[in-house]
């Protein structure tokens, strides 16, 4: 298998989770200091 496609693929898996993560952890500090939360 080619290292790039299996980069992508593991990329594909992995980087949503990352963007929830960061999500979670920065959208209750940033909903609280507006004030929404």
């Amino acid at each position: 298998m080619d290292i790039c496609t299996t980069y992508i693929g593991i990329n594909s898996i992995f980087a949503p989770a990352q963007y929830w993560v960061l999500y979670l952890l920065t959208f209750p500090r940033f909903s609280g200091d507006v004030g929404w939360g």
